[in-house]
């Protein structure tokens, strides 16, 4: 079992990202929500899945409601389903189990850690709270349904300890999404395209000036810029889970286009970049297994290294209230190649529960 350094909120990471979110909706070729939806239905659980599962402790049953607000306790835990999807090899099955473990007594800082802040280019000052938690990650897979020809074995079960930022999970991408479906519904009225960025130095006068006047018409708020950098950095703790999981990340080279380019990226060391380009859309949460009226978005982002267009991304995200803190409110995302449309991942949250709350 391996054991990951407590994370530390920085700009930096930001910068890495060079991010520059564009208030726009292009014209581009990607997966419609129709056939997102279609793919990311949750198919039957293999048998050999289930019951290493329940050898293992790990529930694969259902999603509890929500009805709390307040933050994690040792104990919650999200089970996903991963299936791996290539053109003429039989799909297979993983399952991943976060679950927030109680910490030792060296494995997390001491004291409360300097909020981390962001300046706009339209001329604010963020401020966000860290707060680390530690999780333990349990891999089970690949499995192969019992018809396959596939003559692979399971692989031994892979562990992991590591920590996260519960206050970068509770922002949530809820918020990130609804503002570029409004934004998405203005552009699509023929108003002004408009950009704002995002460091960790203040901007000069003039980029200031610059961006307040390409955002004239559009009226972005202080609320607003909160939900774009909290929306980043709930995606950035999430993709730092899928990049420490023992196994993943090693899927995720038979995704990209460039698996070189990406598995520098997972190292820090190219320029990338996560753009909205497409239409969000809003739905329902029933069909996955969410109460329903609860609102979900599918929210299609593009990712680039070095300016090229690497991974195509969906994410299902909602509210990121308990039990699906511990995953930051994205309850699935489809990852697929660019110029290979047979070639893609999908992960979907298919358990989530509160841990036991001692002395109730």
């Amino acid at each position: 079992m391996s054991t990951a350094a407590a994370p530390r909120l920085n700009v930096r990471l930001l910068a890495q990202f060079a991010i520059s979110v564009l208030l726009a909706a292009n014209a581009c070729a990607a997966a419609e929500t129709n056939d997102v939806a279609a793919r990311m239905q949750a198919p039957p659980l293999f048998p050999a899945l289930v019951e290493a599962a329940k050898a293992d402790g790990i529930p694969v049953e259902r999603i509890q409601p929500s009805g709390e607000t307040n933050g994690l306790r040792p104990g919650d835990s999200a089970t996903v389903l991963l299936v791996q999807h290539q053109k003429g090899v039989q799909p297979n099955e993983r399952v991943i189990c976060v679950q927030v473990a109680t910490p030792g007594s060296k494995e997390l800082p001491e004291g409360p850690a300097a909020p981390l802040v962001v300046y706009t280019s339209l001329g604010d000052k963020l401020e966000f709270q860290s707060s680390p938690i530690m999780v333990t990650v349990r891999n089970l897979g690949p499995f192969f349904d019992s018809a396959s020809r596939e003559k692979e074995r399971p692989a031994p079960d892979k562990n992991a300890r590591l920590s996260l930022d519960e206050g970068s999970l509770a922002l949530g991408l809820d918020g990130l999404a609804a503002f570029h479906e409004h934004r998405d519904q203005l552009h699509n009225e023929g108003k002004p395209d408009g950009y704002i960025e995002f460091g960790d130095s203040p901007y000069k006068a003039e980029e200031i000036d610059k961006c307040r006047k390409a955002n004239a018409t559009n009226e972005i708020t202080l609320g607003d810029e909160r939900a774009l950098v909290g929306g980043l950095l709930a995606m950035v703790s999430y993709l730092e889970t899928v990049a420490q999981t023992p196994g993943l990340k090693k899927l995720l080279f038979h995704v990209v286009d460039l698996p070189s380019a990406w598995s520098l990226l997972w190292n820090r060391g190219v320029d990338w970049s996560i753009d909205h380009e497409h239409d969000v859309k809003e739905a329902d949460g029933a069909s996955w297994g969410l109460e329903a009226g609860t609102r979900i978005y599918y929210l299609p982002e593009t990712v680039r290294a070095n300016g090229h267009r690497a991974l195509e991304l969906t994410l299902v995200v909602t509210a990121p209230r308990p039990p699906l803190l511990v995953c930051g409110g994205i309850i699935g995302f489809l990852a697929q190649n660019p110029l290979d449309t047979n070639n893609y991942l999908t992960v979907r949250v298919i358990d989530a529960r509160r841990g036991r709350r001692f002395g109730k």
